[in-house]
């Protein structure tokens, strides 16, 4: 396991969201802490979408701030199961890395995930048929964050697949996830394991 770090960014919120974004983009598997002046549920929303982990009053305690990266870095621990990057052909199918913050698939791409895409695909990817219902995932997104960004529900859930579906096409890919009407979703690529690729995607890897 490489080592793990957090990144606590104390700038005013738009420095703070670029500076996000950038990490996020060069350095996937970092840990994002923004330090919010004032409380604006907008802000916090903003910061979480373009990049951030989590969040901490600006005005907060040492021991609150450390609480809350401890608890990312928690977060970050590959968890058993996750692909080993050493061990997966990243031609033969998707498989998430570095704590679940990225994603790799067929031809090499490497899609940076924030903390409730990672939640989001790590649901649906472990599931029994590679399907999940909306309220499997809300309530994954919810617990990633551990109560510290507003609830997500099923309007927000839409809002968060537009913005994976957008990061597949800025790596040249169409997100292969299928809404079942009224229920969930289910991903249909390819879906590599620690071993080999799974001929099918409904595969469980969990």
């Amino acid at each position: 396991m490489g080592v793990l770090s957090v990144a606590v960014l104390a700038g005013q919120l738009k420095q703070s969201i670029d500076a996000a974004r950038y990490l996020r983009a060069v350095c996937p598997g970092t840990g994002i802490v923004v330090l919010m002046h004032g409380r604006s549920d907008a802000g916090c929303i903003q910061a979480l979408d373009t990049g951030a982990d989590a969040y901490c009053p600006a005005g907060a305690s040492s021991a609150l701030l450390a609480a809350v990266v401890f608890s990312l870095l928690r977060r970050l621990t590959p968890a058993s199961g996750l692909a080993s990057p050493a061990s997966v052909d990243p031609d033969r199918g998707w498989a998430l890395h570095e704590g679940g913050s990225v994603l790799t698939g067929p031809g090499g791409a490497r899609i940076s995930l924030t903390t409730g895409e990672r939640a989001f695909m790590k649901t649906l990817l472990y599931a029994r048929e590679a399907r999940a219902s909306h309220r499997q995932l809300i309530d994954a997104v919810n617990a990633c964050y551990a109560n510290a960004a507003p609830r997500t529900h099923q309007a927000r859930l839409g809002v968060l697949v537009s913005r994976l579906r957008r990061k597949f096409a800025s790596h040249g890919y169409d997100m292969p996830l299928k809404s079942v009407h009224n229920w969930g979703y289910m991903f249909t690529g390819t879906i590599a394991s620690g071993r080999a690729a799974s001929a099918q995607p409904a595969r469980q890897l969990a």
